[in-house]
């Protein structure tokens, strides 16, 4: 909004309500007021948007990894559930091949987005393959990471995960490096 215009709702507020004496207060107040009821309005406000791409629908039982997690799959074992290739919750989006931060013990611990289950509509799953951290490369300021001999897999929601961030994977050499967004404690 344009400053003339907020200037000119703050002119006719202090006409409209005659009260001069404490005017920064009154008109402060009223303002935030007004701003609470555009917000409270909004149907969507604070609700978590979730967007999804192109998605098709499976069978539960006929994923790759049901066998290792099975007891997430319990809750949705009979529910043909949708694949998708990304993602987006609270305008962050995640894609097939992202890597993002599970947990941290020593080292971080990562995971690539292999998959992403959504069911019920509103209901979603990254399912991560979990990438070994071999250690913090102080030339790069990156982790150097390496695929597990045997992979393993993990259901995450994103209210789980340390950070929200999504990560890059890139390649030196034969090395691989994760590189995190800020330091996180």
């Amino acid at each position: 909004m344009r400053y003339e215009s907020k200037h000119h709702y703050f002119k006719e507020l202090a006409q409209r309500s005659r009260c001069f004496k404490n005017i920064l207060h009154t008109l402060a107040h009223h303002h935030q007021r007004l701003s609470c009821l555009y917000l409270n309005s909004v149907e969507s406000f604070l609700v978590k948007k979730i967007l999804t791409g192109p998605s098709i629908s499976v069978d539960v039982r006929n994923l790759n990894y049901y066998s290792q997690l099975s007891d997430e799959f319990s809750e949705m074992s009979n529910h043909q559930v949708s694949q998708s290739n990304w993602i987006e919750v609270l305008e962050t989006r995640y894609r097939c091949g992202s890597v993002v931060l599970l947990s941290i013990d020593f080292y971080p611990i990562f995971g690539v987005v292999t998959d992403i289950i959504v069911y019920n509509g509103d209901n979603y799953f990254l399912v991560c393959e979990i990438i070994e951290t071999i250690c913090f490369n102080s030339h790069f300021h990156c982790y150097e990471v390496c695929n597990s001999s045997s992979p393993s897999f993990t259901l995450v929601k994103q209210s789980d995960l340390v950070d929200h961030n999504v990560l890059s994977m890139y390649t030196k050499g034969m090395s691989n490096f994760v590189s995190l967004k800020y330091h996180v404690i």
